[in-house]
């Protein structure tokens, strides 16, 4: 009888499934390493596309490529000041969800761009956008 009445106050809570037991705080956690885990599997795959890229987009020219990943980590750097602002004034969830659609529409528009100016803008500028965007609010959040 008792285990009825408990099942039915959680249902009435929210809380079912295979998760009702499980501290929320662990499950954001785990949201947020999931998140981590794929923008970072992107930002340092960046050398295992560079031949590729280069080949593409200025052929016997990598280090002007590499300077377009010096802009991403730089600016990316630069923004999180103010990611962790627009975190503290909006949360987590919308800043990560702008940070993840920046992200993954500046990798996109470097995988269909045709000049290397769209690799800088692409990637040195909105992908750095979407980066700063993702990691700090989910490291911020952790914190907490």
């Amino acid at each position: 009888m008792r285990d009825e009445a408990e099942r039915a106050g959680r249902a009435r809570r929210g809380k079912v499934g295979p998760l009702a037991g499980v501290y929320y705080g662990w499950i954001v956690l785990a949201a947020g390493s999931l998140v981590f885990y794929c923008a970072y599997g992107v930002q340092f795959s960046f050398g295992l596309f560079l031949p590729d890229i280069e080949a593409a987009l200025a052929p016997g020219q990598r280090s002007l490529l590499t300077l377009g990943f010096g802009l991403y980590f730089s600016l990316m750097a630069a923004v999180s000041l103010f990611s962790g602002m627009a975190t503290d004034r909006w949360g987590p969830r919308p800043v990560v969800l702008l940070g993840a659609v920046l992200l993954g529409g500046g990798l996109f528009w470097v995988s269909q761009a045709r000049h290397l100016w769209e690799f800088f803008l692409g990637y040195g500028v909105v992908a750095a956008l979407g980066m700063s965007s993702t990691w700090v609010p989910i490291l911020t959040t952790a914190a907490k």
